[in-house]
């Protein structure tokens, strides 16, 4: 007997859920900024992005499973003058033509106060569509997406796996309190 998408979709959301992969403030703080770090050595755009913001949101590690549906999720800090402000968890699903495994690194840099106050109005949900192609280490890799607000720029890096994308995406940022 087949098991149906949504079973698998919802044990692979739990395998991968952000909670299990919650940490002390210190090393969510330390992948954070590793991430941070690995970006702006290879990305112009990102330093200069960083220049103009007031706030930088950094999920170090997100993991992605699909198979026409695909679930994500990472842990993330929010860091206001590169001090941390805030610890959310992370959890999308698309649905569309999807297939495979996937990890990688995001960053959203804030310009404004108006752009961050948009975000947490928006109780930290986008909506969208995302294609990317990812081989191996991410050579081939891609993402665009039409979730971008005014002015939030999103990075996407260090992408790992074997991953194609092209579907309709929703995903949700969570405020908590590690450890407690």
């Amino acid at each position: 007997m087949k098991t149906p998408a949504p079973i698998l979709a919802l044990a692979a959301l739990l395998a991968f859920s952000p909670l299990s992969q919650a940490g002390a403030p210190a090393e969510l703080e330390h992948n954070a900024l590793g991430a941070l770090s690995w970006l702006y050595a290879r990305d112009s755009r990102a330093v200069e992005a960083n220049r103009h913001a007031v706030a930088v949101l950094v999920v170090p590690e997100v993991k992605k499973i699909g198979l026409g549906l695909a679930v994500q999720s990472g842990t993330a800090v929010l860091f206001r003058n590169m001090r941390p402000a805030a610890y959310l968890n992370f959890t999308g699903f698309s649905l569309g033509l999807e297939a495979g495994v996937q990890e990688f690194s995001r960053a959203i840099f804030f310009t404004s106060e108006e752009a961050l106050d948009s975000f947490y109005l928006a109780g930290g949900f986008e909506a969208g569509a995302v294609a990317g192609l990812v081989l191996a280490d991410g050579i081939l890799g891609s993402n665009l997406s039409t979730s971008g607000r005014s002015g939030a720029i999103p990075f996407w890096f260090r992408r790992n796996g074997l991953m194609l994308t092209c579907a309709l995406q929703a995903t949700k940022f969570t405020e908590y309190s590690p450890g407690g």
